[in-house]
């Protein structure tokens, strides 16, 4: 091969790993922030259900307060 195409052949795959390392980077990014969210949403939605709880507790006869055994 001549020796100026193997100069730009190796900046060529030096630019495509540079680009894949890139999207790895941006991928790995992206899921540990969807990861992040969903804890996020899952503590929202948790202390939402609580709070409904409390509040229908709170309530005489409610089927919140029956006991089963």
């Amino acid at each position: 091969m001549v020796p100026h195409l193997q100069i730009r052949k190796k900046k060529m795959d030096d630019g495509i790993e540079q680009i894949s390392t890139s999207i790895t980077d941006v991928a790995m990014l992206l899921g540990e922030n969807i990861r992040t969210v969903g804890l996020k949403l899952s503590r929202s939605i948790a202390l939402e259900k609580d709070e409904r709880y409390r509040a229908l507790r709170k309530i005489p006869n409610h089927q919140c307060k029956c006991s089963f055994f």
